[in-house]
C-alpha cells in the first residue's frame, strides 16, 4: 500500500477487508483492516460493494464479514456471516454500523450496487442476477422475483421501500443528487413484448432486432424520488437491435450523465447512433440527460473498430464539470476524434483506459464564443488585487476558487452586495465556480495581482 515502503508490513494476509486513504499526491496515509484479528485461510474472506467519502472525510462502506468479533469489539457476527454497513471518520476509526440480511448467490463480486446518501441517511442496495445464469438473491428474508431489485433503507438499516423488476437484466449504478432523487441504470429488455416489461414503474418500450435469437438489451436510465416514486424512466429505441450496458450514473449540474455503451444502430429521444450490425459489439459512450425530464441532450460516442467489445464502466466529474471516464478496450478507441491519439490494446484480453471529456476546456474556460455570450456573470475588478464584485442579473449564494490545478483553495457563503475578499490569495490565475443554491452555475476566470 506504501510505495516507500515505510508501511512493509500491515499484518496477517488472511484478511480480505480494508480502506487505505492517500493524500491528493498519491502519498500513503493511513489502512484500516477492521476484520478480527488472525483469521484462518478462508475466515477473512469479504466482500466491498460501495463506498462514499463525504466532505468532512466520513467513510460509509458496505462489506460482507464472516462471523467474528470485529473492528476492536465493536461489531459481532454471528455465524455464518451478515452484511454490515460501517461509517467511520476521516482516520479510519469506528464510528458506528447496523446490519443487513443478505442472502442467496451473493458470492459473485459483481450482483450487488450499494450507494449511501449523507443528506437523508438514506442507504440504497442493488442486486440482480449473476448474468449468464445463476440464483436468485434474497434481501430482508424476501427473495427478488425478477432479475434485479433496489431496495431503500433509513439510517438505521429497517427498509423503506423495494422494487422488484420485470424483464431487466442487471442494475449496475446508483446515485443520488442535491435532492436525494435517486438515479439508476443498468440494462434491460421487453423479452415479453412491446411494453410489456419494466423496472420501478418504467416499461421497456425499446423494439428488439428480429435477426438476434432472444432480442438484445437496452440501457435504462430511471429517475426515482427519495420515497421510490417514479419521476421518468428512458431507455433508446433500437432499430436493428444491439448489446449495451449503463454501467456508472453522475449527476453534473442540471444534467445526469450516464456512462456505459451502445452497440448497432439505435435512436434516443430523437439523437441517432449508428455503427454496422454486428452481434456483439459495443463502443463507449457518455449518454448526457437533463435531469428534471430525462431528455437525451447528447451521445457522447467513442469509437473503435467493427467487432470489438469496448465500454466505459465509471464515471466521474471533476471541479469544472469536465467528464473523467474508465473501461476497458479490447482493440482500439478513439478513431472518429482527429485531435485524439488512438489507443490500443497491448497484449491479452483488454487493458483498461481513462480519459477526460472536457463539458468546458480543461482549464474550465467556456468553450465557444456563444457559451460566452450566454454567460450572465462577471468579476470587477479583473485582474483585481483585495477585493472583486460579481455582476450579474442572478444573485448568487456562493462561491468556490480553484487554482489552476484544479484544487478549491477558497470557498465562500455570498451576501447580496456579491463581493468577495481576496486578499489572501497568491498572485496568479483562478477560476470561480458560483452557484446560485446549488442550481445556476457560472464558472469564471479571475486574475491576482
Amino acid at each position: 500500500f506504501d510505495p516507500n515502503g515505510t508501511t512493509s508490513n500491515i499484518g496477517n494476509h488472511n484478511k480480505e477487508f480494508f480502506v487505505v486513504k492517500y493524500n491528493t499526491q498519491g502519498i500513503y496515509q493511513w489502512i484500516s483492516q477492521p476484520q478480527f484479528d488472525n483469521p484462518a485461510a478462508g475466515e477473512g474472506a469479504a466482500r466491498n460493494y460501495g463506498m462514499v467519502v463525504e466532505a468532512d472525510g466520513t467513510i460509509t462502506v458496505q462489506t460482507l464479514f464472516i462471523a467474528g468479533t470485529h473492528f476492536n469489539g465493536n461489531i459481532v457476527v454471528p455465524a455464518p456471516f451478515k452484511g454490515l454497513v460501517i461509517q467511520m471518520n476521516k482516520d479510519g476509526n469506528y464510528l458506528n454500523h447496523f446490519e443487513y440480511d443478505i442472502g442467496g448467490e451473493i458470492t459473485y463480486d459483481r450482483n450487488v450496487t450499494y450507494h449511501y446518501d449523507p443528506l437523508n441517511g438514506q442507504h440504497y442496495f442493488g442486486l440482480h442476477k449473476r448474468i449468464g445464469g445463476g440464483g436468485a438473491v434474497s434481501f430482508g428474508g424476501v427473495q427478488q422475483t425478477g432479475d434485479a431489485l433496489i431496495v431503500a433503507l433509513d439510517a438505521t438499516g429497517t427498509e423503506l421501500w423495494r422494487h422488484d423488476s420485470m424483464g431487466v437484466n442487471n442494475l449496475k449504478s446508483i446515485t443520488t443528487d442535491d435532492q436525494s432523487n435517486v438515479y439508476i441504470s443498468g440494462a434491460g429488455n421487453n423479452s415479453g413484448g412491446v411494453n410489456q416489461e419494466g423496472f420501478a414503474g418504467h416499461v421497456f418500450d425499446q423494439v428488439n432486432s428480429p435477426t438476434i435469437s432472444g432480442g438484445e438489451l437496452a440501457i435504462y436510465v430511471i429517475k426515482l424520488n427519495s420515497s421510490g416514486m417514479l419521476q421518468w424512466g428512458t431507455n433508446p429505441t433500437y432499430s436493428t437491435g444491439g448489446i449495451s450496458t449503463g454501467y456508472a450514473l453522475q449527476v453534473n449540474g442540471n444534467e445526469v450523465a450516464m456512462g456505459g455503451s451502445l452497440g448497432n444502430a439505435n435512436t434516443w429521444s430523437g439523437i441517432n447512433f449508428n455503427r454496422p450490425l454486428l452481434s456483439s459489439a459495443q463502443d463507449p459512450v457518455v449518454v448526457r440527460f437533463n435531469k428534471n425530464t430525462g431528455t437525451v441532450i447528447a451521445i457522447e460516442d467513442i469509437e473503435g473498430p467493427s467487432g470489438f467489445d469496448d465500454e466505459i464502466t465509471a464515471l466521474g466529474v471533476d471541479n469544472f464539470g469536465n467528464y473523467i471516464v474508465g473501461g476497458y478496450v479490447t482493440n482500439s478507441l478513439f478513431l472518429n476524434d482527429p485531435n485524439v491519439p488512438v489507443i490500443t490494446n497491448g497484449t491479452g484480453d483488454s487493458d483498461f483506459w481513462f480519459g477526460q471529456l472536457a463539458k468546458t476546456d480543461c482549464a474550465g474556460v467556456l468553450l465557444s464564443n456563444e457559451d460566452l455570450q450566454q454567460s450572465r456573470a462577471s468579476i470587477y475588478p479583473n485582474p483585481a488585487v483585495n477585493e472583486i464584485q460579481i455582476n450579474s442579473d442572478l444573485e448568487f449564494s456562493s462561491v468556490s476558487i480553484y487554482n489552476v490545478n484544479g484544487q478549491q483553495v477558497l470557498t465562500q457563503i455570498l451576501n447580496s452586495d456579491q463581493r468577495l475578499n481576496i486578499s489572501t490569495l497568491s498572485n496568479g490565475v483562478y477560476f470561480l465556480k458560483l452557484e446560485n443554491n446549488g442550481l445556476e452555475i457560472e464558472t469564471l476566470k479571475l486574475v491576482k495581482e
